[in-house]
């Protein structure tokens, strides 16, 4: 059970880094300190300003979005023609950047988000927290969620046709630079989900 709870976390991470490779080309480092930004927003709403989690998961998943969006529209977008080792320069220094932020406006101590279920059932010999099968849930649901939204809509499709051929994507009118942002925006929401449950 608590090798599927942490297995689940994994792949709300990895889909967020999966997504953003497919669009960029370059393996996306910051998405690390995301998912930590995502466990932060949800434990200080949870804890000061008393969020119930999912809410607080929710308004988290959203704020880390935005800091996604924003990290590959004002800078990653400038570097896209480089060598990508200067591109994965500019990643690694971001990913220091938001690591050191996030040391001095939060600390080095340790913090724990609130559970948000309590309850254990008995399986045998096995004690099992419902809040272990919500998270393991989770992550099949979107696992389903995301493959549905790539196969199925037309935002899905056009993921799709700018991984597979940017300029041929561009050219059959896809907004590249929109479905950047788009794919950017969902890897962060993911990492923040992600952050959540770790938290």
């Amino acid at each position: 059970i608590n090798g599927l709870t942490i297995g689940s976390i994994y792949v709300l991470i990895s889909l967020g880094l999966t997504l953003t490779f497919t669009v960029f080309k370059v393996p996306y480092f910051a998405h690390a300190p995301v998912v930590m930004f995502g466990a932060f927003f949800t434990y200080f709403l949870c804890r000061l300003y008393h969020f119930n989690f999912w809410l607080a998961m929710v308004v988290s998943a959203c704020g880390c979005a935005l800091i996604a969006a924003a990290m590959e529209r004002f800078l990653f977008r400038q570097f896209l023609e480089r060598h990508p080792l200067e591109i994965f320069t500019i990643i690694f220094g971001a990913y220091m950047l938001m690591e050191n932020l996030a040391l001095v406006v939060w600390g080095i101590y340790p913090k724990v988000i609130p559970p948000f279920a309590t309850y254990a059932f008995q399986v045998g010999t096995i004690y099992i927290n419902l809040e272990r099968i919500v998270i393991i849930l989770t992550g099949f649901f979107v696992i389903i969620l995301l493959h549905l939204f790539v196969k199925k809509t037309k935002l899905g499709k056009a993921i799709r046709a700018t991984s597979q051929d940017m300029f041929t994507a561009s050219v059959l009118g896809v907004n590249i630079d929109r479905i950047r942002s788009l794919t950017f925006a969902l890897s962060g929401a993911l990492g923040a989900v992600a952050g959540s449950f770790l938290g």
